[in-house]
């Protein structure tokens, strides 16, 4: 019987595996990358592409293999963030990379007015879009003013 308890204990844990993500919030993206040791553009803008975003090729039963990626060359368009506010910058050519986790992979669609966290690597700029959203975040008023708040007063509040 024990067994059997088991299995049906487990059967309902299923869901438990899936992706659970926070809520995309630009203070906590803000967060992650000012401490982190990489160095991040916070831009105000939107996406422009020449064609459609290359996507990670799913396997032959139509799941995306877990850790798999594509990237795809962008124009992105909009404000840098400095120490004063957001300032109109040239636009940037930046690679936008789509990533999965498991079976789940990022998305974003061009032209949405967004705010994004881009990487400035040895490279060049990239924009890693995964499952969770942790890079890029719908533009929100509400979002702006608490965003300059952290970065002016040290107050970083989140939705």
């Amino acid at each position: 019987m024990r067994p059997l308890l088991y299995l049906a204990l487990l059967t309902l844990a299923a869901p438990a595996w899936s992706l659970s993500c926070l809520r995309p919030d630009i203070v906590d993206t803000y967060e992650r990358a000012r401490d982190a040791k990489e160095g991040f553009w916070i831009i105000h803008g939107a996406i422009r592409a020449d064609g459609p975003l290359a996507g990670p090729q799913p396997d032959a039963d139509g799941r995306n293999k877990d850790g798999a990626s594509a990237s795809t060359r962008v124009r992105v368009l909009g404000r840098g963030l400095r120490t004063d506010g957001f300032h109109s910058i040239p636009p940037q050519d930046v690679t936008l990379t789509i990533t999965c986790l498991a079976h789940w992979c990022g998305s974003v669609a061009p032209d949405q007015d967004l705010f994004m966290a881009i990487e400035v690597k040895p490279t060049g700029p990239e924009l890693v879009i995964d499952p969770c959203s942790s890079r890029v975040v719908p533009y929100t008023k509400d979002g702006e003013t608490r965003l300059l708040r952290c970065l002016r007063d040290g107050v970083c509040e989140r939705e």
